[in-house]
């Protein structure tokens, strides 16, 4: 339970959601640039939204929509359609610094 709180409460500065669709990355989507909500469509299976900072799969035409149910998120915790072999990933366009060299 806390390594799920602390995973879900990673937030990034510069988020970019990284769309695949069967390992082939689609989109590279800027999340946090978006004013409006905005709708990208993954080969007729999976409509994905982006809105507040946040992303998700909106609709699919998977069997069990856990996908769907996974909501937007804007961090660490990728979203999944695995029938339809979609993965939505958050990251940092802006990469840590985790040390100094001279």
């Amino acid at each position: 339970m806390v390594a799920h709180l602390w995973i879900n409460g990673i937030q990034y500065s510069n988020p970019i959601a990284r769309v695949y669709h069967c390992g082939e990355l689609l989109y590279e989507i800027p999340i946090g640039k978006f004013a409006e909500s905005e709708i990208f469509v993954i080969d007729g299976v999976c409509e994905i939204e982006v809105r507040d900072r946040q992303i998700g799969i909106t609709k699919s035409d998977c069997p069990n929509k856990s996908c769907v149910n996974t909501g937007f998120v804007s961090g660490a915790v990728p979203v999944i359609c695995v029938p339809n072999r979609v993965e939505i990933r958050v990251v940092n366009a802006e990469p840590d610094l985790d040390g100094v060299t001279r």
